[in-house]
């Protein structure tokens, strides 16, 4: 019983959360995302019900979809699979290279949920994030999340790694005069200290913001395309 209410509570919780979402505008959806969704119809055994997010990509898809797909394949591979059947829909360029499985579970009443997060070049993408729900017959129930098309920031980076430092030790020793990377004062730990961190662990951020008195300078140590956002 305890369990049941907290599935209900957690479900009215998410309902919530969708109902105050930014929905698009459905008459700005494309032509190509109104042909795949009359094709997702017809080899769904249930009507889809789908509804769009601000950026024009499926927020919340539900239905009950069999995925056609050779040999046994394990259900995050069937996720991405059905992402790419039903790429024109997601805009979606390559599931396999956008996708990388976080984590999947198995609750007590055996449905699966896969979550998959979004990558690009490599790096992840902070906020893109698709979970795929599979009844426990195995086949897809609902996809729910953010998916963020038309990424075209690059991964490489433009400064080497002692041009990126030495612009970060000039700009904060511009905002912190007598500032000296990496020195005590009275025996005390400094009080400003600069990071590089490695490309592996990077991140993109869609709308990242970068202190202003700084952002002219460090600029081009981030590859970036105008506001749509930094890797960091």
């Amino acid at each position: 019983m305890t369990k049941k209410i907290h599935i209900g509570i957690l479900l009215c919780l998410s309902l919530l959360a969708a109902s105050r979402m930014a929905w698009a505008d459905e008459s700005k959806i494309s032509l190509s995302q109104r042909n795949a969704l009359g094709d997702l119809n017809a080899v769904s055994e249930k009507k889809p019900s789908i509804k769009w997010n601000d950026k024009g990509t499926p927020a919340f898809l539900t239905g009950k979809f069999a995925v056609k797909a050779e040999g046994n394949k394990t259900k995050p591979e069937t996720a991405v699979i059905f992402l790419n059947q039903q790429k024109n829909l997601f805009r979606i360029k390559d599931a396999d290279q956008e996708f990388k499985l976080k984590k999947s579970e198995r609750d007590y009443l055996k449905f699966e949920h896969v979550r998959l997060q979004q990558h690009h070049q490599g790096v992840p993408v902070y906020g893109g994030e698709l979970i795929v729900h599979f009844n426990p017959e195995g086949k897809i129930t609902a996809v729910n999340g953010n998916y963020l098309p038309d990424i075209t920031v690059s991964a490489t980076p433009k400064l080497t790694s002692a041009e990126a430092l030495a612009i970060a030790v000039n700009s904060l020793t511009s905002v912190a005069p007598g500032f000296i990377p990496g020195q005590s004062s009275g025996g005390q730990a400094p009080r400003y200290s600069i990071r590089l961190t490695p490309r592996s662990s990077w991140k993109y951020t869609p709308f990242g913001k970068v202190f202003p008195g700084l952002a002219s300078q460090i600029k081009g140590a981030y590859p970036q395309t105008g506001p749509l956002g930094i890797l960091h």
